[in-house]
């Protein structure tokens, strides 16, 4: 079992001979990580809380399936999220990367705010970071506790907005069968909406279901339309928006248009379907370089740990994981290039 030697490192013992540091994690860095699990278990607890409501007022049954109340809600914090806010958090989010990310939790269909998000992991991964330095290990390992703890929910993030828009451009074909019909049979555009917000599944009953709540409330059609285009930021949506916007202004006859937009949809999502096939070779070769190293270091600090510890204990072989690591980054970035290819 690996004792901790504080004369091996020298800024521990620095660290634990200051009473100054000693004050700060006392007050600081041990409520910031015991308040972060607090709101971890409360979120937790609120989310079990509300599925046990959800079924004894007999709501919907579905997992994955919004209310309208629930829509209508999700509707009001996203305005009050991008109405920002002041103080410290409302100062950052006008930075383009914060930004970026807020537009990811949109397109995720997460009600949070980024800048408040990226604020409290900074603190986190800070207070884990200097926790684990004032117990004695090294930077390093610090640096390995703490980064993850950081990117983790930003990589969940853009890893939940990923699948849920292509779960909708899946959708899309039957979103606009749906208004299709409901236009031939003398619906207005309006109340087709309606409809795909009350019979799809999601991620089409939230998207289309807060477009409608927006047109309820006096946006106009094209407006609310616009904001979903901004918000989901997809060809696809900007090909059904555009094709309103010109229906609106020409005429023409928006049933025939949309049906056309539906058959090339369909055809383009055939094509990626085969494109994702042929590359396959390649995403699995980067997932298994990509991953292999990490889990190989892993099993030589359960089976071997003296020997996997020199990696982190020497310079030499601190080097040697910054190098594996750039190298594990390009090696990352050259395979997505080369199995990326747009449809």
């Amino acid at each position: 079992m690996m004792t901790l030697d504080c004369s091996a490192h020298p800024l521990a013992q620095n660290i634990l001979s200051s009473p100054i540091v000693m004050m700060f994690v006392v007050v600081v860095a041990f409520p910031v990580v015991f308040m972060s699990l607090f709101t971890l278990i409360r979120d937790l607890r609120k989310r079990e809380d509300k599925r046990v409501d959800d079924r004894l007022m007999g709501r919907t049954a579905r997992k994955d399936q919004k209310s309208e109340a629930d829509i209508q809600k999700s509707l009001i914090r996203k305005s009050a999220l991008a109405a920002g806010g002041g103080g410290f958090a409302g100062s950052i989010g006008s930075f383009k990367p914060i930004e970026g990310l807020q537009k990811a939790c949109y397109q995720a269909d997460l009600d949070w705010n980024a800048a408040k998000l990226v604020f409290r992991l900074a603190v986190l991964s800070s207070g884990l970071i200097f926790i684990t330095v004032f117990f004695g290990f090294g930077v390093l390992r610090a640096l390995l506790v703490g980064v993850p703890v950081f990117f983790g929910p930003i990589a969940y993030v853009l890893y939940r907005r990923k699948r849920r828009l292509h779960a909708l451009v899946e959708q899309l074909p039957e979103v606009f069968d749906a208004l299709v019909s409901a236009l031939r049979a003398g619906q207005s555009l309006p109340s087709a909406i309606g409809i795909v917000a009350e019979q799809l599944p999601e991620p089409s009953r939230t998207e289309f279901g807060m477009v409608y709540y927006e047109q309820n409330l006096g946006i106009r059609l094209e407006d609310a339309l616009g904001n979903m285009r901004e918000r989901l930021n997809q060809m696809d949506i900007s090909f059904f928006v555009t094709a309103v916007q010109i229906s609106k202004q020409a005429g023409g006859d928006l049933a025939e248009v949309l049906d056309k937009i539906g058959s090339i949809i369909r055809a383009r999502i055939k094509l990626f379907g085969q494109v994702q096939v042929l590359t396959a070779e390649g995403r699995m070769s980067g997932i298994i370089l990509l991953g292999l190293p990490p889990v190989m270091l892993g099993v030589m600090f359960v089976l071997n740990p003296d020997y996997a510890n020199l990696l982190l204990e020497r310079e030499l072989g601190n080097q040697m994981l910054f190098v594996a690591g750039a190298a594990e980054i390009l090696g990352w970035a050259l395979i997505k290039k080369i199995i990326s290819i747009e449809v």
